[in-house]
């Protein structure tokens, strides 16, 4: 079985409903602040392994009371040699992601993903959790 670490991923052409939701992460991570206000609330963290737990944990105590799913968005960054892979969590509400100042968002950079958070996506680059 190919683990994640071992498997290349490439963003597909078509624009997905979470578009703005991927850019929004991709200013916060890399700092092209053009599009972040000061109210944007969100948490960093480096780990060597991040595991199911500690991303349910994270869940179970910052959800917010009105949110439908959570979204769990994987991929690979080149700019980071130590932490390459990034994980970032963002609450879901009527199939758009609650950005802003009253939401926290999560990005993990992490070198490697435990078996069960690893089948939790079943191969692909994203996945929603209810």
């Amino acid at each position: 079985m190919k683990t994640f670490e071992n498997q290349l991923w490439t963003e597909r052409p078509q624009k997905s409903p979470w578009e703005e939701m991927k850019e929004r992460v991709k200013h916060l991570i890399f700092g092209l602040d053009e599009t972040i206000n000061e109210d944007e609330r969100y948490e960093l963290e480096s780990c060597r392994t991040l595991t199911y737990k500690n991303v349910v944990e994270w869940l179970m105590k910052n959800k917010p009371v009105d949110f439908d799913e959570a979204l769990l968005y994987r991929y690979k960054s080149e700019r980071n040699k130590k932490y390459p892979i990034v994980l970032s969590i963002v609450f879901v509400k009527d199939s758009k992601p609650l950005l802003g100042g009253d939401y926290l968002k999560k990005i993990y950079y992490c070198t490697f993903l435990d078996a069960d958070l690893d089948n939790l996506f079943a191969g692909d680059d994203k996945v929603l959790v209810k």
